[in-house]
């Protein structure tokens, strides 16, 4: 097997590397002996290693051999990953100082591992529980049932193939959820596992099985056939009335269900009236009580609140619960956090790496992510709003009658199907025509019905398949991942940095109340301050304090 080389070689560039990594010395060792595992697979000699050694082949070949040897067991799957994570942290101190030169940054997304036991190796009642999920129509929920109890077999260092339904015993399962959370998985991932173990358990006892009890914190919700007929009708209005993805729907059918559980009312006998304010609040005050994760308390209140607002439309109840209310009484109400948004110079290398035209594997497409990227960062539009968009969204039309031509416009749909419409720029008409032209020369010409933006497969995005595009998208221009509503909160900064009205932002970014537009003065704080010095009253007022000092 090669070994490492020699760090008293290795150049400068090396070393400043080094240097700049953050972590405590443990860490920084583990980053250090990969990248110089990595080195010595290459067989490159220490004196000669510069960034342009490892070009995208070299790189492609260590790595495959590594991986075939992890495969073989030759080769700890750990130590991949920490010189994996060691590349990936070269490459990104590389570009910040310009050490790259034109060097293409290998895709290594490819080699992405997840901790998780290995399906393969996983036993037959595995895969039985999950041909028995009541959601097989729904891929999702298939996946990630899945990977929630293969990851609790992985940290619970349980051969996959030794694994049966008496494995993940109280103790066990305790031990391994302790160490998802020191590997600083979130708390979804963790409640992710605990409802994979709750279905896993259940379907075991159905089957005559002996299970551990596990006290309770794995819960066995009322089933979707079990709740009257009420919720079917609410569950309904979400995609008729609000316009919400079956994700979400899904989503807030459970949230629901959960708080059903918790207050005990019989799933059949639900009603409006069944969630009055008190119950509601025992039931989330013994949620809280760590039975159910922040984020599945937070989505359960907000299908209260979306089930509160569909009774009161109807006139079922005089006054439904105030969900509102019960954050502050259970002290769930968060502190304002600042939004993350993406600065001047980060857009600058997101918008270059999006229109430089190399090879990601087929995930990325020059034409199309420079126009995606505009689209989110100068019109702030919600994901949502960009993947859902037809391309008879896009019109012309005057809006004044003193306007020589007609401008191009978007209407947007957004939340609760309010429609605004949100006048293109000229660059942002460039950007989209290049697109278009490009995906026609592809797939043909496209109906008006057609989505404004396809995948490389000629299909509309979900937000899964988007979120993706933009966490690579951000690896490649060596940014720290942000979310996509980022973007949008970008837009929004940048009209506040140059002294657009609160209320005209409002307009363009959809908020309901000029309250949450607000949020931007304050992130463009010192940006404002270049406005301000530019507006005319400043201006006389600079030629006065002159006048008079004359």
């Amino acid at each position: 097997m090669p070994k490492l080389a020699k760090a008293a070689g290795l150049p400068a560039v090396y070393r400043e590397w080094l240097d700049a990594l953050p972590w405590r010395d443990t860490t920084k060792k583990h980053y250090e002996r990969g990248l110089r595992r990595i080195v010595g697979w290459a067989d490159i000699e220490p004196a000669d290693f510069t960034p342009a050694s490892l070009d995208v082949t070299t790189t492609k070949k260590v790595l495959s051999e590594m991986r075939r040897e992890v495969d073989k067991g030759e080769l700890k799957q750990e130590t991949l990953d920490h010189a994996l994570r060691a590349l990936r942290s070269f490459f990104a101190h590389c570009k910040t100082a310009k050490e790259l030169g034109d060097l293409e940054i290998p895709d290594l997304g490819w080699l992405r591992t997840e901790k998780l036991a290995d399906a393969a190796a996983m036993p037959p009642i595995y895969f039985e529980w999950l041909a028995s999920l009541p959601g097989q129509e729904d891929h999702n929920t298939t996946v990630n049932y899945g990977q929630g109890l293969r990851r609790l077999v992985y940290f619970a260092k349980i051969p996959p193939a030794k694994f049966t339904h008496a494995s993940l015993d109280p103790r066990t399962t305790e031990k391994a959820l302790l160490a998802i959370r020191v590997e600083g998985l979130s708390e979804a991932v963790q409640h992710q596992c605990r409802t994979a173990l709750s279905s896993f358990l259940a379907y075991c006892r159905a089957n005559g099985l002996e299970v551990h009890d596990i006290d309770g914190h794995y819960l066995d919700l009322p089933a979707e056939d079990e709740m009257s007929e009420t919720y079917h009708e609410w569950k309904g209005s979400l995609t008729l009335l609000e316009d919400k993805p079956e994700t979400t729907r899904l989503a807030y059918g459970q949230g629901l269900r959960r708080l059903v559980y918790f207050t005990k009312i019989p799933p059949a006998e639900f009603t409006p009236d069944s969630l009055d304010q008190l119950a509601v609040l025992g039931a989330v005050t013994k949620m809280r009580e760590g039975l159910v994760s922040k984020p599945a308390l937070n989505l359960s209140l907000a299908a209260l609140s979306s089930f509160a607002d569909y009774c009161e439309e109807k006139r079922l109840v005089a006054k439904a619960p105030d969900s509102r209310r019960i954050r502050k009484l259970t002290k769930l109400a968060a502190d304002q956090v600042d939004p993350e948004y993406y600065r001047p110079s980060d857009i600058r290398d997101l918008f270059s790496t999006a229109a430089t035209p190399v090879d990601r594997n087929g995930v990325l497409w020059p034409a199309r992510d420079l126009a995606m990227c505009s689209f989110l960062a100068v019109l702030g539009l919600r994901a949502s709003e960009l993947y859902n968009a037809n391309l008879d969204w896009l019109t012309q039309e005057r809006l004044l009658e003193v306007d020589e031509a007609a401008n191009w416009m978007l209407h947007v749909r957004g939340k609760g199907r309010k429609i605004r419409r949100l006048p293109l720029s000229q660059e942002l008409l460039d950007v989209n025509n290049r697109w278009q032209s490009t995906r026609n020369d592809r797939f043909g010409h496209a109906a008006p019905d057609d989505p404004l933006f396809v995948t490389h497969e000629g299909t509309r995005f979900n937000y899964q398949r988007l979120r993706y595009w933009l966490r690579k998208l951000n690896r490649e221009a060596a940014l720290r991942d942000r979310s996509l509503h980022a973007l949008r909160h970008t837009a929004g900064v940048q009209l506040a940095a140059d002294g657009v009205p609160m209320n005209v932002i409002q307009s363009l970014l959809g908020h309901a109340s000029v309250a949450t537009t607000g949020i931007y003065t304050e992130l463009a704080g010192g940006e404002l301050v270049g406005v301000l010095n530019r507006s005319e009253a400043n201006t006389l007022l600079r030629e006065t304090l002159d006048g008079a000092a004359q």
